[in-house]
């Protein structure tokens, strides 16, 4: 996620995390951009040159949890075009990599602003602030778009699975594969690919295993970006 301060990231994200938890399947960690500021980057400012060390740190965590297997939820404001791009490069080395901009309004964070930070921010007492003393860039072509002003969090969060499922719905079927949940097939480790929680039809077990002789690294490669 990106956006402004107040847009609706993080309360997005953990309505997401509970839904990814419930689906079940992969392990899921969310990295709040307040939680990680306080933990993980907690030396750095706000700077251009430590914003963008501090989402090129998150980059990296969620690249490494892609890596193993789990899914990444991030949601810092993360305002600087080049450290996004730098962190899809990251995360799209490992699997699938969905920006999402939530858009809402200037207006619409500065009234949910319960801490009092866009009006510091506008009274000149708080240096750097995004949106107000500080560029916010808005992303070209995110993967989606979500206005929290104008949908709730639910919706927000239905958006995005069924946007997660289209991708899956559009690759797979390139590949052979039908009426097999992709999903409950994790990626374990390169010698062992394919063990899944539900036991597929003799048909689907025997095209896996003769795709995974035919070009076994090109279908491993599909299940990491899945």
């Amino acid at each position: 996620f990106t956006g402004l301060s107040g847009a609706g990231k993080s309360t997005i994200a953990n309505a997401l995390l509970v839904s990814l938890l419930e689906l079940g399947g992969r392990p899921v960690t969310l990295l709040d951009g307040d939680v990680v500021r306080k933990h993980l980057s907690s030396e750095l400012g706000f700077s251009r040159e430590h914003r963008d060390l501090n989402v090129r740190r998150i980059g990296y965590v969620a690249s490494e949890i892609t890596k193993n297997g789990g899914i990444a939820i991030c949601a810092p404001i993360a305002p600087y075009a080049e450290a996004r791009r730098a962190v899809r490069e990251m995360v799209s080395e490992h699997g699938l990599f969905i920006e999402v901009h939530v858009s809402t309004g200037l207006d619409v964070c500065e009234q949910r602003d319960r801490k009092g930070l866009y009006a510091l921010a506008r009274a000149g007492k708080l240096a750097q602030f995004t949106g107000i003393s500080d560029p916010y860039e808005v992303p070209e072509a995110p993967e989606l778009r979500i206005d929290a002003g104008t949908c709730t969090p639910e919706e927000a969060v239905e958006t995005i699975l069924r946007r997660m499922d289209d991708y899956i719905h559009y690759i797979v079927p390139q590949f052979g594969l039908t009426d097999i949940n992709i999903q409950r097939i994790p990626l374990v480790d390169t010698s062992n690919p394919f063990i899944a929680r539900d036991v597929p039809t003799e048909s689907e077990c025997a095209f896996v295993v003769h795709f995974r002789d035919r070009e076994r690294h090109d279908f491993i490669d599909l299940l990491r970006r899945i």
